[in-house]
């Protein structure tokens, strides 16, 4: 009889250490035809906690699980301070979670995290955040096989299983919608045809408000304007932090080497923002095509299938208050529809949507021919008393 194997949690310290936290997703998703690997740089700027502005208001730490010295599992707990003065909470975090499927590596892992938690105050624990809301997030449930379009995860869905065994719930769910444009809206005829005609009547109604697209010579201005409408209108949505000046300066620099300008839209009331939708191509199919191990080889073929990718992802989409009732997000999609949707793409998604609200889906849902197609959810578990001391 064989002897039972030993399962270990230690904290990740050296350079080795780090190489065998990255490589580890690598070898747990050889065999998933819908994972994405990405650059090293990237996967290294989330973690690099002098450098990523992030970590200027959080801090965190890496764990991996070893079976018998053979790494089984991995995961980061995150203190993210910003998120605890904005909620006046003492919420932490769990994120770059990848594990065997094996409830015994799931628990020492979420265990390993939650006492570092413990320690430094916090009384619950929930994620996975990759390192945070402003990143992907979530526990893919519904949809694993499709791919994931830029800056969304890609998850086994056991890990559902896997987070419930441990004892967490899930605390919030969202959705991903898509639309395949191909033959798909003629099924919508009828409504396309009525949408137009509302879209007329809305822009009948409102003659002041003017859309236009980013400006070529200056689009970091336009997407530093449209974060400023974006912190207005996202601020009670739920799990809502807004960005550092360091973090929006970071973003815009990410932004512009990927964001087109006529692939931003800008709603205006006599040169004063009202609304926006941004969109950008889709980075992930072009780098599920590009081969080889090394940055410096991938990306010339990146930027050659960026060229040439057939789908783009709705990253933000936003309308002041006092506008919310005009049916001015209704002209928005319709505009990136006509622009772009109609022209140079296959299919495209509109995520995140909060699975709460319901109201916006459906009142998408009656004109554009999206459905719901992918589920994410985020999960919570309280940190016992005896965990705080």
């Amino acid at each position: 009889m064989g002897s039972a194997r030993q399962l270990a949690v230690s904290p990740v310290v050296s350079k080795l250490e780090w190489r065998e936290f990255h490589a580890f997703k690598d070898r747990l998703y050889r065999d998933d035809p819908c994972y994405v690997r990405p650059l090293n740089f990237q996967r290294l700027a989330q973690l690099d906690d002098q450098r990523n502005p992030f970590y200027q208001h959080a801090s965190r730490q890496a764990f991996l699980c070893r079976s018998d010295g053979r790494v089984v599992g991995r995961i980061a707990a995150i203190v993210d301070r910003l998120h605890q003065q904005h909620y006046n909470d003492k919420v932490g975090c769990f994120g770059f979670f990848e594990c065997e499927n094996d409830p015994a590596i799931a628990r020492l892992l979420l265990a390993a995290a939650q006492r570092w938690l413990a320690e430094r105050g916090c009384d619950a624990i929930r994620g996975p955040v990759n390192p945070s809301m402003k990143s992907d997030f979530g526990v893919l449930v519904e949809g694993n096989q499709y791919s994931p379009y830029i800056m969304m995860g890609h998850t086994p869905s056991y890990y559902h299983e896997l987070l419930l065994g441990s004892g967490f719930e899930v605390v919030r769910s969202f959705l991903a919608l898509a639309m395949q444009a191909l033959d798909d809206r003629l099924s919508y005829r009828n409504n396309w045809d009525d949408y137009e005609s509302l879209c007329q009547r809305i822009r009948d109604r409102y003659p002041q408000i003017k859309i236009r697209t980013g400006n070529e010579n200056d689009l970091e201005s336009d997407i530093r304007r449209i974060n400023e409408l974006g912190d207005e209108v996202r601020n009670t949505g739920w799990g809502f932090v807004p960005f550092t000046p360091e973090e929006l300066d970071n973003m815009v620099v990410q932004l512009k080497r990927i964001l087109k300008p006529d692939h931003a839209f800008l709603a205006e009331v006599d040169g004063r923002l009202v609304g926006y939708l941004m969109a950008l191509p889709d980075l992930n199919w072009a780098l599920q095509r590009s081969r080889g191990p090394w940055d410096w080889l991938r990306m010339p073929q990146l930027l050659y299938w960026l060229r040439r990718t057939k789908r783009f992802r709705v990253i933000g989409l936003g309308v002041m208050p006092e506008y919310r009732h005009s049916g001015l997000a209704g002209l928005l999609i319709k505009k990136v529809y006509d622009d772009l949707g109609a022209k140079k793409y296959d299919a495209w998604e509109l995520s995140w949507v909060d699975s709460e609200n319901i109201r916006s889906i459906r009142s998408i849902q009656g004109f554009v021919p999206v459905e719901p197609y992918k589920k994410y959810h985020l999960y919570q578990r309280p940190i016992p008393l005896e965990n705080k001391s």
